[in-house]
């Protein structure tokens, strides 16, 4: 993560039509997950927070929990990441790294 934002979710195997105009089916994230059923195209979002100066993962997904630290994080949920937290998305497992805690 090099930004203020990170879009966590996963790239699809779409079957688009040639000549079809794809810029309305194309998303966008910063980390990939891969094709994992239980990850939605754009799943989390790790933003940094300026008036807490720490990073909040928020979880975007309409459908999907996320684990951080063990607790479930449903739609819309936000929750304040530390240095060596727990992030669970789908069967994906990876954890944040910050030099300095928050």
């Amino acid at each position: 993560m090099k930004g203020l934002i990170c879009i966590i979710g996963r790239t699809g195997n779409m079957n688009i039509p040639q000549g079809m105009n794809t810029r309305k089916l194309k998303w966008e994230v910063d980390l990939n997950l891969g094709e994992g059923k239980r990850i939605s195209r754009q799943h989390a979002v790790i933003v940094f927070n300026f008036h807490s100066q720490c990073f909040d993962i928020i979880n975007i997904s309409k459908k999907y929990t996320i684990k951080v630290n063990g607790d479930d994080l449903f739609s819309g949920e936000t929750y304040v990441l530390s240095s060596r937290s727990i992030i669970s998305i789908g069967k994906e497992v990876f954890v944040f790294y910050l030099p300095l805690d928050c």
